[in-house]
């Protein structure tokens, strides 16, 4: 017996929850798909079943949502409607599975948040959603994202919480939002073997909201997407940039999701202020706003209309990821002023491209920064301010911020994300059953 057939005898066998793996998630979906890819390059690679614990997608969907890319060896889909699912064959096809999964989300999904209150129930109805092709079959579950956790029966649960800012800011948040989330959260906290932190600021939090045991929590930092480097095509990065109107280093580069919580008005305001400053050095430079636009947007895009920024301000919308590499290298300076975040993944990634980078001082983003990159306080406008005008006057302090950037940016890797991911899987499957609940 090979080397390889052994390894294959004594992988560990991971479900790995992949309904919600799309590429409009975002971070969410780099962690995911980046995660799954380097696990499948491990020496001691888990063998991986898909669950689509919503019930919406068959496994060619999953795949052709994911390029076909996915180390997967099986695949498990929820049941959505008890009624529908006495009629096989039916629901699984459009439009039918479309219609069942709505009910189940809206008419069903009440109970089973109901039934998630009260053990034993929580555990059987979990058991039951899923199919009996699991039971026995995997030693644990890792769930990615806490939206679909499913607390099932004879097996250890690895489940990652990006960040607690429900928790932290519900204020942030619309009341369903701050329900429903609190409830997968305490969910997390009471049935999960193990938890996946980001970072020491998300495990801290869990600790202090959740009143989790620090010695059920992994800190597993997240990486820069392998594509985010130094443009190596010269000639397809200048494209790109001209595709968008712009040209090397006259713009500040803000990329991400058009929430409050992103700070985006008050970045603005201090670029206006900041380009009055600089005097001749801050002529022509604009602000360039990239990502998808949500259902706070025309509440943001008012206030910064009122501001009177006018040709200086530049709104693309979503940008694909080989042209946000480019506009990251490109940018005088990429600013990303989060008010909290779980760990900060974008500053991370326009590091990697050789960018300079300001960054918020607070919640974990500073942690992932280090000494790479200019720290404000995102409540401040006069501190962003200051430091734009100084990225845009200091040729010197730019050039230093890009090369401290690509120092930093390399110390994370996903192979190191996956190969701590399947430490917190050892730990969780060597945890008794007993331990948790």
């Amino acid at each position: 017996m090979n080397d390889k057939q052994v390894n294959a005898l004594s992988a560990l066998r991971v479900g790995f929850e992949a309904s919600d793996l799309s590429p409009e998630r975002g971070g969410l979906y780099t962690y995911a798909s980046q995660l799954l890819a380097h696990l499948g390059q491990l020496s001691d690679a888990p063998q991986i079943t898909l669950i689509d614990g919503w019930g919406r997608h068959t496994r060619q969907e999953l795949l052709i949502i994911n390029g076909g890319s996915l180390p997967a060896d099986r695949f498990a889909r929820s049941r959505p409607l008890p009624l529908l699912h006495l009629a096989p064959g039916v629901w699984q096809r459009r439009p039918f599975s479309s219609l069942a999964w709505r009910a189940d989300h809206h008419l069903i999904r009440p109970f089973w948040r109901w039934t998630d209150r009260v053990d034993p129930l929580a555990r059987g109805v979990a058991s039951w959603r899923l199919p009996r092709v699991l039971s026995g079959a995997l030693d644990l579950c890792h769930w990615p994202f806490e939206e679909v956790f499913l607390p099932l029966h004879d097996m250890a649960h690895v489940v990652t919480l990006h960040d607690t800012i429900v928790l932290r800011y519900p204020e942030w948040h619309e009341r369903w939002y701050v329900g429903e989330f609190t409830h997968r959260l305490r969910l997390v906290a009471r049935y999960a073997t193990r938890i996946i932190a980001d970072s020491d600021n998300t495990r801290r939090d869990v600790i202090e909201l959740l009143g989790v045991s620090p010695d059920r929590i992994d800190v597993v930092p997240l990486a820069p997407r392998p594509e985010f480097r130094p443009p190596s095509d010269l000639a397809a990065y200048r494209d790109a940039l001209a595709r968008h109107g712009l040209r090397e280093g006259e713009y500040a580069l803000y990329a991400g999701q058009f929430t409050t919580r992103k700070n985006i008005v008050r970045l603005a305001t201090a670029f206006k202020q900041a380009i009055e400053r600089a005097g001749r050095r801050g002529k022509g430079i604009r602000l360039v706003l990239a990502g998808k636009r949500g259902p706070a947007t025309v509440g943001i895009e008012r206030e910064l209309q009122a501001l009177g920024l006018h040709d200086r301000l530049v709104m693309l919308g979503f940008v694909p990821q080989d042209d946000l590499v480019a506009l990251m290298h490109g940018a005088r300076v990429v600013v990303y002023v989060s008010l909290y975040e779980g760990f900060g993944l974008p500053p991370l990634e326009a590091m990697a491209t050789g960018a300079a980078v300001i960054a918020s001082n607070n919640s974990s983003v500073g942690d992932v920064m280090g000494d790479a990159g200019l720290l404000v306080d995102p409540y401040s406008v006069d501190e962003i301010a200051a430091a734009l005008q100084q990225v845009m006057t200091d040729d010197a302090l730019r050039d230093d911020l890009i090369a401290h950037g690509l120092t930093r940016a390399a110390q994370f890797s996903w192979t190191r994300t996956a190969e701590l991911t399947m430490e917190s899987y050892r730990r969780a499957v060597a945890t008794p059953r007993d331990r948790v609940s």
